[in-house]
């Protein structure tokens, strides 16, 4: 598949679109603040994150994306010690990700 020429700017503001949009990736893809950098359909997202010996590039931008939820969530427990206490880890967990996911 051909890449496309997109600026650096644009792929950086791209990526953070589609891997802070709450949800899956593809809602990410589909977004609006997404698509005012770089307009791109899950099946032609090889035309911005080519893919490796081993991943597509939409597994290669789900590892940021499943790393930026993970840090998210890490911050959530290391805030709110008490309240995972209180809760325990999965419940707490499932808590935060609701609220990271709506707000």
């Amino acid at each position: 598949m051909r890449r496309a020429n997109h600026s650096l700017d644009a792929i950086q503001r791209w990526m953070q679109a589609v891997i802070t949009w709450p949800g899956s990736l593809r809602d990410g893809l589909h977004s609006a603040e997404a698509k005012t950098h770089i307009a791109v359909e899950p099946e032609g997202i090889e035309k911005v994150i080519g893919r490796s010996m081993a991943m597509t590039g939409l597994e290669r931008l789900s590892i940021y994306g499943n790393a930026y939820h993970a840090r998210l969530l890490e911050s959530m427990r290391e805030e709110f010690p008490a309240l995972v206490h209180a809760l325990g880890r999965e419940v707490f967990d499932q808590f935060s990700i609701g609220y990271l996911r709506e707000y």
